[in-house]
């Protein structure tokens, strides 16, 4: 069988891009679901954007990422992870600091990772968690570049 456009389409759905609408602050210590709230697509409606889940009503092996950008970072450590059912099942832990030319300092955490979802209850999250001594605020973009949430299903 060929591989077509058509055919990776139909492999691929359900899928979602969403992104942080707007700036998010997040409490030193404290595991915070990330708040895209914005989609960008939704290929069959699997995601909420008031409760940040993925729920596929397909099942089969997905493929999930997720971006974070902190503000004023001070070289400390950072979390981004993706739940599963609400439990982590990838998670990316950065420390340090990139600085721009500017007073501000920024982390950014990438993070993906390959899940089977059942088609019926499993749903995911992005969180974050992060141990900069007091409340930061996630950066939101809206050229996408910094705050995202994304998923296709890879195969049945």
């Amino acid at each position: 069988m060929a591989i077509t456009k058509i055919t990776l389409q139909a492999f691929s759905q359900p899928a979602f891009h969403a992104i942080l609408g707007s700036n998010q602050t997040i409490s030193n210590e404290t595991t915070t679901v990330l708040a895209y709230g914005t989609e960008i697509f939704d290929t069959d409606g699997c995601y909420d954007t008031s409760t940040y889940k993925f729920t596929p009503t397909v099942a089969g092996t997905y493929l999930f990422g997720a971006a974070s950008h902190v503000q004023n970072a001070d070289a400390k450590t950072g979390h981004t992870m993706i739940t599963k059912n609400g439990l982590t099942v990838s998670d990316h832990k950065f420390g340090g600091v990139q600085t721009w030319g500017n007073a501000n300092d920024y982390s950014g955490q990438c993070v993906s990772g390959i899940i089977e979802m059942n088609g019926s209850s499993d749903w995911v999250q992005a969180v974050c968690r992060h141990n900069y001594g007091s409340d930061r605020t996630y950066i939101a973009s809206t050229q996408h570049l910094y705050q995202f949430f994304w998923g296709f299903r890879l195969s049945p």
